[in-house]
């Protein structure tokens, strides 16, 4: 048994290994081999582990519906098993899958499950991680005071149990919270401390993943030079390691920054070679990043044509992928194109799916909290969709739009007085 185990154990290794190298054909060959030996040693709980890594591959490739598929499938062998913790872990993880997708609601309910289990087994570390998940999904329905709270709940049962390295990890996702609550100050606060933390334990990952939003929050402010320096510092360090996957995301959002500057040729450079090395990876996320990113600059440098097939590149990524924000953001670039030239019906569309998109996804939501904050994602297609309207003399829809995008603004204030303590002033009706 032991020697099955460890053969198991090394085969994990290999796939991961191979993954994170950026060999796709290899790593689906050790996982076809694990699965053949697991079965053959008639072993569930060694199934469920290799249905887990499968999983865990998925993900981080952005493909949210085979990772729920694996996850599922591991939690089926792993809970006649009796197997609590493990459940627990793979309950966050099958979540946090879900949650990508757009699942919210399964994903929170699982979310309740895998919390309800730490619980009673007194696994802290695996309460906290479950806090995370939670917060990352209050952070993509926009209520970022709640998701402020609970990262800072994980962090603290983190720090209890002297658990300092995902501890740095948390304070990266709480800046990312502040970030999007538009608190960059506090946001960068957290993003140095979190940096700091994965220096101590060379997590390469770490400080790639934490100087990209240090850079994000620089081109913000309109410092895109400094923006850049942080993302060829970026880059140096995945040239160290021979990580592809990190030396891909770096190069793709280097390309953003330079189009940003009005460098087109270095941008579309930077893009091209990100999605050159993001190929081998297979990752589905990263392929949508280069398609929408040289679609945004290509319309910046006003080729047009070139533009569109690259959002609808990155429209048949998103649809494919299941990824809703994805194709938000493809349909957005798409309605962008066409105003700029002027086809203002063909525009309007565009940005009416974006919004049917985030609408579609509000609609299976059950908290009428969930909602309303949800709405924030498409105030970009709301914004335009008014101007489109305008043009077209549509007052009437126009106004319609414009009020909604008002009241996503109040509800957006009353979200800043809940983080402050204070309460809201006045009563609203949030199933607007």
């Amino acid at each position: 048994m032991w020697n099955q185990e460890k053969e198991l154990d090394y085969l994990l290794e290999l796939m991961n290994s191979s993954f994170h190298l950026g060999d796709a054909e290899a790593t689906r060959r050790y996982f076809e081999r694990q699965m053949s030996r697991a079965r053959q040693f008639d072993n569930s709980y060694a199934l469920a582990r290799v249905y887990s890594g499968w999983g865990k591959i998925h993900r981080e490739q952005g493909n949210a519906d085979e990772a729920v598929e694996a996850y599922k499938r591991a939690l089926d062998l792993l809970e006649p098993l009796h197997r609590r913790q493990q459940s627990a872990s793979l309950l966050r993880e099958l979540a946090d899958s879900e949650a990508r997708r757009g699942d919210y609601q399964p994903a929170l309910e699982h979310l309740d499950r895998a919390g309800q289990i730490a619980r009673e087994t007194q696994d802290r570390n695996t309460e906290a991680f479950v806090l995370r998940s939670r917060a990352e999904i209050y952070v993509q329905l926009g209520d970022y005071a709640k998701a402020i709270e609970l990262h800072q709940r994980a962090r603290r049962i983190l720090q209890d149990i002297g658990a300092l390295y995902p501890a740095g990890g948390t304070a990266g996702d709480l800046g990312i919270a502040y970030e999007r609550l538009g608190d960059d100050a506090k946001a960068e606060e957290c993003y140095r401390d979190s940096l700091r933390s994965a220096r101590r334990f060379v997590d390469v990952a770490e400080q790639e993943r934490i100087l990209t939003r240090l850079a994000e929050l620089a081109v913000r402010r309109g410092s895109n030079a400094a923006a850049a320096q942080i993302l060829r510092e970026s880059l140096a360090l995945s040239a160290h390691t021979g990580m592809a996957r990190f030396r891909a995301t770096t190069l793709l959002l280097l390309g953003r920054v330079y189009g940003k500057l009005g460098n087109f040729s270095e941008a579309l450079k930077n893009l091209h070679d990100g999605l050159d090395a993001a190929k081998p990876l297979k990752n589905t996320e990263l392929e949508f990043m280069g398609a929408h990113g040289l679609g945004e600059v290509l319309l910046k440098s006003g080729r047009t044509a070139e533009a569109e097939r690259e959002f609808r590149a990155a429209l048949t990524i998103g649809e494919q992928a299941g990824i809703p924000d994805a194709v938000r953001l493809a349909r957005e670039g798409l309605g962008d194109v066409a105003r700029h030239d002027g086809h203002l019906e063909d525009a309007a569309l565009h940005y009416r799916a974006a919004i049917e998109v985030i609408e579609s996804i509000r609609g299976r939501l059950e908290s009428p909290e969930f909602k309303s904050t949800f709405l924030s994602g498409a105030i970009n297609a709301y914004e335009r969709l008014i101007d489109v309207l305008a043009s077209q003399g549509n007052a009437r829809e126009a106004l319609y739009f414009a009020e909604k995008k008002q009241a996503r603004a109040f509800l957006d204030t009353l979200a800043a007085l809940k983080m402050q303590g204070r309460s809201p002033p006045v009563a609203v009706d949030r199933n607007f």
